[in-house]
C-alpha cells in the first residue's frame, strides 16, 4: 500500500472510506451547505446560529433531508422548503411511508416541492428547470452521494463506480470493502448505504478476519437493509419517530420509537468519544 510518505505492507486491508457529495453537475450546488460529515454539519449549525436565516431550502428528500427539515422546523422560526426531483419525499421508500412523511412535514409547516428540478443555485436564490426561482437565505444539499476520487482511482472491480464485492465482502484477493464506498449485492439483495448496513458489514469483516487468523473458513454476509426492503427509524422532531421495515411503516407509538432511535444513536456516538 502506497501512502503519502511511505509504503506499508499488509496481509489484509479493508477499504471503508465512505462516499462524497454528488452535485449532479448543477451549477452553484457545490457552494451549498452539507450535513454529510460532522465538520460540515457543525459549519451549517454555526451559520444558522450566527445568521438566523429566514428561508432555508433543502435539496433532496432522503432520510437526511427529511430529518433535517423536521429538526429545523421545530427549532427555528423560519420558512423551510424541501425540494425533490421525484414525485414524492423519501422516494426510495414505500408510497405509504412517503405519504406519512409528507403529512408529518406539512403539519410542521414545511413546504414540499416535489417533481421539481433544480438547475442552478445562486447566492440568494434557487433556479428551477421551469424557469421559476425562490429566494433563499440558506441552501442545504442532501440530494445524493457518489464514489470519492480515491475510490475511483483504485484498480479494483467496480459497479456504477462503487467497489464491487462478493458475498464475503471481498473486492479482490485479500482486499475487503464495505459501507458507502462498496456495491454490496448478495442473493439479489442490494444493500442500502445506511449506518445500519455499514455497522453490520464492519462487524462481519471483523469476524471474518478473526476466523482467518484462526485458520477457519469465512462465512457469507447477509444483507439486512436492502433497497427493496428498507429498514429505518426516522426522526420527526418533538421526540417522535416512525419505524420502517420493508413496505410496512410503523407510526405509533411515536415517542417509544423515538426513544429507541435516540438510544441507538447515542450508543453509536459514544463509541467515538
Amino acid at each position: 500500500m502506497v501512502c503519502e510518505k511511505s509504503k506499508v505492507e499488509f496481509d489484509y486491508v479493508v477499504v471503508a472510506t465512505g462516499a462524497t457529495q454528488n452535485y449532479f453537475g448543477i451549477k452553484g450546488a457545490e457552494n451549498t451547505f452539507s450535513i454529510n460529515t460532522l465538520e460540515d454539519t457543525k459549519r451549517a449549525r454555526r451559520f444558522v446560529e450566527d445568521m438566523n436565516p429566514e428561508r432555508i431550502m433543502i435539496m433532496g428528500s432522503g432520510l437526511t433531508g427529511v430529518e433535517a427539515a423536521c429538526i429545523l422546523a421545530e427549532s427555528l422560526d423560519a420558512s423551510i422548503y424541501i425540494i425533490e426531483a421525484r414525485d414524492g419525499v423519501l422516494p426510495q421508500f414505500s408510497p405509504q411511508t412517503s405519504q406519512l412523511m409528507e403529512k408529518a412535514l406539512s403539519k410542521k409547516g414545511v413546504n414540499i416541492l416535489t417533481s421539481t428540478q433544480v438547475c442552478e443555485v445562486k447566492e440568494d436564490c434557487i433556479l428551477f428547470g421551469d424557469g421559476t426561482c425562490l429566494d433563499c437565505d440558506m441552501a442545504i444539499w442532501t440530494a445524493g452521494v457518489k464514489p470519492s476520487q480515491f475510490v475511483q482511482d483504485l484498480m479494483l472491480p467496480k459497479k456504477n463506480g462503487w467497489i464491487l464485492v462478493d458475498s464475503y465482502l471481498i473486492a479482490q484477493d485479500n482486499i475487503f470493502a464495505m459501507g458507502d464506498c462498496a456495491w454490496v449485492e448478495i442473493d439479489g439483495k442490494l444493500a442500502t448505504k445506511t449506518g445500519l448496513e455499514a455497522e453490520r458489514q464492519a462487524k462481519h469483516i471483523a469476524r471474518s478476519l478473526t476466523r482467518l487468523a484462526e485458520g477457519k473458513p469465512m462465512e457469507k454476509y447477509s444483507v439486512r437493509a436492502s433497497t427493496d426492503s428498507q429498514v429505518a427509524l426516522i426522526s420527526l422532531g418533538c421526540d417522535c419517530a416512525v419505524g420502517v421495515v420493508g413496505k410496512m411503516c410503523i407510526g405509533a407509538p411515536t415517542r417509544l420509537i423515538y426513544s429507541l432511535k435516540s438510544w441507538i444513536d447515542k450508543s453509536f456516538i459514544k463509541r467515538f468519544k
